[in-house]
């Protein structure tokens, strides 16, 4: 019973922390994480870089082309976002055609720079 709702737990935890298209995270766990680094921040404790990202004349894809072709270009940009950044870096699908980077833990200005050209080039 026990292995059971833990079982649970972990399906529930993941559909209210997932986007299903694409399996990024969504809004409200990177809310979570925001909230966390934001304080942890204010504490002296690092420091930390939020990206947002929102795709130009998306719709135009989704009106000549589908739906389904919009759907799945989204699911390539998550995929090739998970390629070019760090295991520790979080990126969260918001809706739509937005997305949002959050890179935890950061040295300088610099370092945030060359993770947005980094994804520039691989979008």
């Amino acid at each position: 019973m026990s292995k059971e709702l833990h079982s649970l737990y972990g399906s529930l935890e993941d559909m209210a922390y997932t986007d299903t298209l694409t399996r990024m995270h969504n809004r409200k766990l990177l809310y979570e994480k925001l909230k966390f680094a934001t304080k942890q921040a204010n504490a002296g404790k690092g420091q930390f870089a939020l990206l947002i990202m929102d795709l130009n004349r998306f719709k135009y894809i989704n009106d000549t082309l589908g739906h389904h072709v919009g759907d799945l270009i989204l699911q390539e940009i998550a995929l090739r976002l998970q390629e070019v950044l760090r295991d520790c870096d979080i990126t969260a699908r918001l809706g739509g055609d937005e997305f949002a980077v959050m890179l935890p833990t950061i040295d300088n200005v610099e370092t945030a720079t060359k993770v947005v050209e980094n994804i520039r080039e691989t979008l």
